[in-house]
């Protein structure tokens, strides 16, 4: 019998407004993956209000979700997805300083040359979130170990 951890996981997902065909798939298996991977007694979705990967995880999670972030463009112009993802980091961060047992994991699709994901990318990363990053183009994920830079 595996490890259960007694806290929550709380889940951010970002990811290419593009719906590939291929990500319908890929999004529901690699957030299986997460929850499989990391064992909680509870776990949680945040994820943004935008078209593709986004919509992928409200589609498929909607029980799960705790929050769905909307990004305000007519009052923040093009900040507006930036200043969205980083709510959503602070919400999950603040979630977790509830309990030591409670983790946080950033689950992102970005694609090349694509700003949104990457600067939420770089921003768990400095918050210390694991994160898990699955590229839209190419095969394959990479996890970033949880670390303070």
């Amino acid at each position: 019998m595996s490890y259960v951890s007694p806290g929550h996981l709380t889940l951010v997902v970002s990811g290419t407004r593009d719906a590939d065909p291929w990500l319908y798939h890929a999004v529901p298996y690699y957030v299986d993956a997460v929850f499989k991977a990391r064992p909680h007694r509870h776990g949680q979705i945040r994820v943004g209000c935008a078209r593709g990967v986004d919509a992928i995880v409200r589609d498929n999670y909607p029980v799960w979700i705790v929050s769905v972030h909307y990004a305000r463009w007519d009052a923040l112009g093009k900040r507006a997805g930036m200043v969205r993802n980083e709510e959503m980091l602070d919400c999950a961060v603040e979630d977790a300083s509830q309990s030591e047992h409670n983790t946080v994991i950033l689950l992102a699709f970005p694609r090349i040359g694509g700003r949104g994901t990457q600067g939420c990318i770089k921003s768990a990363l400095k918050r210390g979130i694991e994160v898990w990053e699955v590229p839209v183009e190419g095969h394959g994920y990479t996890i970033h170990a949880a670390r303070k830079v």
